[in-house]
């Protein structure tokens, strides 16, 4: 059954999603080429230094532009069809498995690179600093893969229902 307000709320957020895409895209591309845009000025800050540091940021937001993507991809397919159809389970997923990765990518990135600079030197101390934020994101993206699960479940229950009816 189509509920027609969430299809519209879908094709809304979807586009939402797709406008949010591209300005983070022109952000980043304004930030890292260090273009000015009259008074403003976007930087860039990474947790590594040098080409590495870079490298790790371009990683990062192109696995959340790819967690983004998915998720439009997932709206779309709850505004065309059932909002549990394997569509919408299989795009949700790929959202909750992106932006998983993107955030391992950043929150692993300080504490790799304190390692690896610890090693190319030799030896000794390394300092390194985890926070309580970066669980939570890790968290809630895996809590994601268990939302996608659950939509499996309400896919499989929408579906026995109907052969019942």
């Amino acid at each position: 059954m189509q509920n027609f307000a969430i299809a519209r709320s879908a094709r809304r957020l979807r586009l939402a999603v797709l406008v949010a895409i591209g300005l983070i895209v022109a952000v980043y591309l304004l930030a890292r080429f260090g273009l000015d845009v009259g008074p403003v000025r976007v930087e860039s800050r990474e947790v590594v230094d040098g080409w590495v540091g870079r490298a790790l940021v371009d990683a990062t937001l192109a696995l959340f532009v790819v967690a983004l993507i998915r998720l439009a991809q997932m709206l779309g397919a709850v505004a065309d069809g059932p909002l549990f159809g394997p569509r919408v389970t299989k795009a949700f997923r790929g959202f909750a498995f992106w932006l998983f990765l993107a955030m391992l990518v950043e929150v692993a990135a300080g504490p790799v690179s304190a390692i690896a600079k610890t090693v190319s030197a030799g030896g000794g101390r390394t300092a390194m600093a985890f926070e309580l934020r970066d669980l939570l994101v890790l968290a809630g993206a895996l809590f994601l893969f268990l939302l996608a699960r659950m939509l499996e479940q309400a896919r499989a229950i929408e579906a026995e229902l109907e052969e019942i009816v």
